[in-house]
């Protein structure tokens, strides 16, 4: 996994009135691009990410991102972030609990799949068959979104 939380600083205020539209923002990077700023946010909802909703999250930040980067030359991607989303940084864990993912760990070359029903700082609780399993940030060296 990947160090970070995958907000460019830049973009912690743009997260904050997307989380106020009632989206988790999943990843949020900037980077500048041959005199432009490219700016790409996934956000995602337990109810789903609609094509409409990604329309509304743009309008409302672009003009706010035109300010705070003091461009005019921005491009904005808004986007879901996928039914098989490789989860990179460990914050994410407590967006997606509630949904089946798969991890692998540094001690197996299985990949264990379950529901993920509890995501801290440190460690992650998954239900695995009939019990619990538990891992720890460091022991985590892959993990997805399931689609099954």
């Amino acid at each position: 996994m990947k160090e970070g939380t995958g907000i460019s600083p830049e973009l912690e205020s743009t997260v904050d009135i997307i989380q106020g539209m009632g989206f988790s923002v999943v990843e949020a990077q900037c980077r500048p691009v041959k005199g432009s700023v490219q700016v790409v946010i996934y956000i995602y909802s337990s109810e789903g990410v609609s094509l409409d909703d990604c329309t509304k999250v743009y309008r409302t930040v672009m003009p706010r991102l035109e300010v705070a980067l003091d461009s005019r030359d921005i491009s904005l991607e808004i986007s879901s972030p996928g039914i098989s989303r490789n989860i990179k940084f460990f914050r994410e864990f407590a967006i997606f609990t509630g949904r089946r993912i798969r991890v692998l760990t540094e001690d197996s070359s299985e990949w264990v799949q379950g529901d993920l029903i509890h995501a801290d700082d440190d460690e992650i609780v998954l239900t695995v068959g009939d019990g619990e399993r538990r891992y720890g940030r460091a022991e985590i060296v892959k993990a997805k979104i399931s689609e099954g």
